[in-house]
């Protein structure tokens, strides 16, 4: 019998914007809920960098690092009231430098992370690409799970927007064994909330009364959770169904898999899940 997935520690990265500091009201909801410990990291940008080759370098420094882990903790307890009697744990980094995903990747491995919460701004549409977004990068590399907030650039910066209030769950599903791995990790983050989870299955080509048959038969065959599962099948494109099913359902949460960047075709066209990304009505769990 497998060991049911847990969160024990949460690594949120913020870079002090808007929607920054929402996915940090997001991340300590969650680590509250889930009894995890949350670890907030600041990569500097390089203005900030910059800032510190003025005046003294040793003190200059020093005080630059001080004041961004100050900035942390303020940005924080902007929330307390969200977050409320949850006593979360919370580990503050801060890097002078370097690239952003390669550090939050690096930070997921050192502090043994089982996922990561963090903001993307996202695309108006299925046509643009990602491949520039820190966000899209640390999905690709990232050695846990990923939630990626999808939210548009001029967000207030509003953390009731994203209380995670998580009472359905949208898995995709093609059946295939690699899509099972979101499965787990969607029913633990799923469970504080008792919320239902919807496995969909979206078909190209076929008879959806039989597809419904062979949807219903996996599910029994490979989901051994408490959560009740609803059962869907649409037809057509596989992003744009998922899409729209998240949309008129009003899905707090879509949990699906990807094969990650070591796919010639993936890197060349764009796996489902990152094309989801770039248009998620809410909230996307992403498992490599």
């Amino acid at each position: 019998m497998k060991t049911p997935f847990r969160v024990r520690t949460l690594l949120c990265p913020t870079d002090f914007s808007p929607l920054g500091n929402t996915a940090i009201a997001y991340a300590a909801l969650l680590a509250g809920l889930l009894k995890s410990k949350l670890v907030l990291l600041h990569v500097m940008t390089k203005v900030e960098q910059r800032a510190l080759a003025v005046g003294s370098p040793l003190r200059l420094k020093a005080g630059c690092v001080d004041e961004f882990r100050r900035l942390i903790i303020e940005t924080t307890d902007t929330f307390k009231d969200l977050v409320g009697e949850t006593n979360v744990l919370t580990d503050f980094i801060v890097e002078e430098r370097g690239s952003p995903a390669p550090l939050i990747s690096r930070h997921a491995a050192a502090q043994n992370a089982d996922l990561v919460v963090m903001a993307t701004h996202g695309y108006s549409g299925f046509g643009r690409g990602l491949m520039g977004s820190v966000a899209e990068r640390v999905v690709l590399d990232a050695p846990c799970p990923v939630i990626a907030l999808r939210l548009p650039p001029t967000l207030r910066p509003d953390p009731a927007l994203l209380h995670p209030k998580i009472q359905r769950v949208l898995v995709p599903t093609d059946l295939s064994e690699n899509s099972l791995r979101a499965l787990p990790i969607a029913e633990a983050v799923a469970r504080p909330f008792k919320a239902t989870l919807t496995a969909l299955h979206v078909i190209q080509n076929g008879v959806p009364t039989a597809a419904s048959a062979a949807l219903r038969q996996f599910m029994d065959m490979n989901y051994g959770g408490k959560l009740p599962v609803a059962h869907a099948v649409s037809e057509g494109d596989p992003a744009e169904n998922i899409v729209d099913y998240a949309l008129r359902s009003k899905m707090d949460l879509i949990a699906m898999s990807t094969q990650g960047h070591n796919q010639l075709r993936d890197r060349l066209l764009g796996s489902t899940a990152e094309r989801v990304m770039r248009v998620a009505p809410c909230p996307l769990l992403v498992v490599k």
